[in-house]
């Protein structure tokens, strides 16, 4: 028997798999025996697809089938997701596409529901799953206009979880074919206005209301005051807080983790940190592909994207629970890849970001205290501090905050992983530092 001869086992075979570019599934679909699952806790094992597809696609509606049968031929499907990379992929896509089309509008978004458990949600994330996993060429070109508007339609009322997948499909629908749709990018763009509008009433729904004067009057002496002067400003604070007032903010902390639990299948899109997160890059890339309504769409953005990145809490500690730490964690990632993007506009939009300057510097500085532990996210804010410095008209509205910029622990933090930022010259990355902030200052002053 020769070891050439066709079959899955052979050495042609193993080529074939390696030019067909096999997709593996994620391990969060596979058992501890590796065996692929529904839904990454059932131990059965799930059927590969038949050849047929059209027969196989016609099992999603057969007579009495229910959402628990179609969950579990859409699993199979995700888990036979291979054959999109190889010349079937025509065939595959007219048997599938139109059914996975149909059974998102026959089990619509359930939005304020606890959707956690519920199979409907978890058949929509399978689909969504697929249709984010496929090829992006020319085979998939005819079906781009009903992949944005699965995807987008129904995006308000997705959960977190989904939204994601979402938003990553229309970016790569965007990215690889550029469509001329200017409906479908305006449609994108009001949802993600949506989003940033939301994001200082989401702040109060989660973390509680900010109810002390400090945080709503005296945050701007903060930032005005030396680095010795906060902390002391920050102790008296907390001295004169009762002690009723602390267990109350505790209660309510943890009452606020039960209810605004951290599940991305219960979080609504709209209230999403992490949906937050990933719209500047898209919308970045709209504008790129539509310049004709970046102008107008900039001017709706800067307001609602200012009140994010100066949307704050009461306190940035939040020992009693995990779910909270770590969607502060979000927030903060968020305000900084919208502070990154203001600065990117900053280039080609200058005269409509100037009218926010002191706004976005304050918001700069409260960050930079603020910001939680991580490495790439502290990165990535200095950049964009970087980046707002070197806009010679723009940096003015730094000045009042040049003894905090001076202030290494500002710019590197004072948690565990300082050591390591500075270990790799993170804190003054191409520049930035004292020596910049006073270049900055002088060269604007002159």
């Amino acid at each position: 028997m020769s070891i050439f001869q066709t079959g899955p086992f052979s050495i042609r075979g193993k080529f074939e798999r390696i030019l067909e570019r096999t997709f593996i599934p994620e391990p969060s679909h596979r058992t501890r025996d590796g065996r692929n699952s529904i839904d990454g806790c059932t131990n059965r094992p799930l059927k590969m697809v038949p050849k047929n597809f059209a027969e196989h696609a016609e099992k999603f509606f057969a007579a009495n089938v229910t959402i628990t049968k179609q969950l579990e031929l859409a699993s199979e499907v995700r888990a036979s997701i291979e054959i999109a990379h190889t010349s079937e992929y025509a065939n595959w896509l007219k048997a599938y596409f139109d059914v996975f089309l149909k059974l998102l509008k026959d089990n619509p978004p359930m939005p304020g529901q606890d959707t956690g458990e519920n199979e409907s949600i978890k058949l929509r994330n399978v689909i969504y799953e697929i249709l984010s996993r496929l090829p992006h060429n020319e085979v998939l070109r005819p079906y781009e206009s009903q992949l944005l508007e699965c995807t987008l339609t129904p995006l308000r009322e997705e959960n977190e979880k989904n939204a994601l997948v979402c938003m990553r499909i229309a970016f790569n629908v965007h990215r690889n074919f550029r469509p001329r749709s200017e409906e479908k990018a305006m449609q994108f763009l009001q949802f993600a206005e949506e989003v940033f509008g939301n994001i200082p009433q989401t702040v109060k729904e989660v973390f509680g209301i900010e109810t002390d004067e400090e945080g709503a009057e005296g945050g701007d002496e903060e930032m005005k005051d030396t680095d010795k002067e906060d902390k002391a400003s920050t102790k008296k604070a907390r001295r004169g807080v009762s002690k009723d007032t602390k267990e109350k903010n505790e209660v309510s902390g943890e009452q606020t983790a039960s209810t605004a639990a951290n599940d991305s299948a219960t979080i609504p899109a709209l209230k999403s940190f992490k949906v937050c997160t990933e719209c500047p890059l898209i919308v970045m890339l709209l504008f790129q592909l539509y310049p004709s309504v970046a102008q107008d769409t900039v001017q709706k953005l800067l307001p609602v994207m200012t009140k994010t990145c100066s949307a704050r809490t009461l306190r940035t500690a939040f020992k009693e629970s995990f779910k909270l730490r770590e969607r502060f964690a979000d927030l903060k990632s968020a305000q900084v890849k919208t502070i990154s993007f203001i600065t990117y506009l900053v280039r080609g939009h200058a005269q409509l970001v100037l009218p926010y300057q002191q706004e976005i510097s304050l918001a700069v500085v409260d960050l930079l205290k603020t910001c939680p532990d991580v490495v790439s996210t502290r990165k990535e804010l200095l950049v964009a501090t970087r980046h707002a410095l070197s806009a010679q008209n723009f940096c003015r509205s730094f000045f009042q905050h040049l003894d905090s910029l001076l202030d290494e622990h500002a710019l590197v933090g004072t948690g565990r992983l300082r050591g390591n930022l500075a270990s790799f010259g993170v804190q003054f990355p191409s520049g930035i530092g004292p020596s910049h902030a006073r270049g900055a200052y002088f060269a604007a002053d002159s």
